[in-house]
């Protein structure tokens, strides 16, 4: 499950967690370091002195630079050696690598891969072929809650879940599912238009999940739930309830954003946040929303962790063994995508 597509971009980072001190994390099991220069471009680089393998973030920052804490070495933002205190001459190998990153949507975003194939154009981006933006998130006019976590399971298993979302009316139960809607979501529509895998769900004519309950529609409702997945680790999600039988502009639209970037074989950053997207609308149902979404991702946290415990202690890979459903198509549909983008960057190589 370590195949990683590389030349790609990662979210990173919020805009805002970087500053002009040292922010250390692992990236596709690479340690990295990212901070800020003193005219606020922000710099990446390996996180690992070539001399003794100390990571850089244990020294310090001495103006654009970062001094290794051992023996002083000091590397600029091109990850080139320009000072060592005990001798004159540097080696050419006294280099560590920089990563390019690239900053939009509140976020930073790095590129894993092949440095010179770095196109800010390829930035994950749902607008050209659904019309939807993560932007979005940005906008003062709708009310909006995100965070992040960090999971203890392989990314893929959370891009399974978020692609599955037949799971809600048994995981998530008591916050933003019921058997009721699932039984009818599991009936959506997939589509794949070109990086990007979506998944149509609606149940007509229910009862609102628990979280649901509180917005200001009474009656039977219809709940949809549409996913959007950017291989390999992105997503833009489009959820809601309205009156039976009513426009979705006449109920409570949302939208949401899952991002995920693996750390390492057993681990990925999750960073997700939603907004109700009524200008002007106050910001009391989106906390409510985000207090029970934040219980159901503690309780998808519980099954993913589960699962990676399973997979490292049986030694076996969850597609070698697992039976396939019908609510599986969009994340066949997503890996069959993944696989092809793999091999084409591979055979690149």
């Amino acid at each position: 499950m370590s195949n990683y597509l590389r030349n790609c971009w990662y979210a990173a980072a919020e805009s805002t967690e970087i500053s002009d001190k040292i922010f250390a994390r692992r990236y596709l099991n690479e340690p990295v370091l990212i901070y800020r220069k003193e005219d606020g471009t922000p710099v990446a680089l390996r996180d690992r002195c070539p001399h003794r393998y100390l990571p850089l973030s244990m020294g310090r920052k001495l103006g654009d630079t970062i001094q290794c804490g051992y023996h002083g070495m000091i590397f600029d933002e091109t990850g080139a050696c320009s000072d060592i205190p005990t001798q004159d001459s540097i080696p050419e190998t006294a280099k560590i690598k920089a990563y390019p990153l690239a900053e939009r949507y509140g976020f930073l975003w790095i590129w894993m891969g092949d440095p010179e194939k770095a196109d800010e154009a390829l930035i994950p981006d749902f607008e050209p072929d659904l019309g939807l933006k993560l932007g979005e998130r940005l906008n003062d006019d709708y009310p909006s809650h995100w965070g992040y976590k960090k999971v203890q399971g392989h990314y893929q298993l959370m891009v399974d879940n978020l692609l599955d979302l037949s799971h809600i009316g048994f995981v998530h139960s008591s916050t933003i599912g019921s058997e009721e809607t699932t039984r009818q979501h599991a009936s959506g529509e997939q589509k794949v238009v070109g990086k990007i895998v979506s998944d149509y769900r609606i149940a007509i004519d229910v009862e609102a999940p628990p979280a649901f309950k509180a917005a200001p529609v009474e009656g039977p409702i219809d709940f949809w739930l549409d996913m959007h997945h950017h291989i390999p680790s992105n997503f833009l999600q489009v959820f809601g309830i309205a009156p039976t039988g009513m426009d979705r502009d006449k109920g409570v639209p949302f939208e949401g954003f899952h991002l995920l970037t693996p750390e390492t074989d057993t681990s990925c950053h999750y960073y997700f946040g939603a907004y109700l997207k009524v200008k002007g609308a106050p910001q009391e149902p989106v906390d409510k929303l985000a207090m029970a979404a934040d219980h159901a991702f503690n309780e998808d946290m519980v099954v993913i962790e589960a699962q990676q415990k399973e997979i490292i202690e049986g030694q076996e890979l969850v597609e070698d063994t697992t039976v396939a459903l019908r609510a599986d198509r969009a994340g066949i549909m997503a890996r069959k995508l993944l696989s092809q983008h793999l091999a084409a960057e591979q055979s690149a190589e």
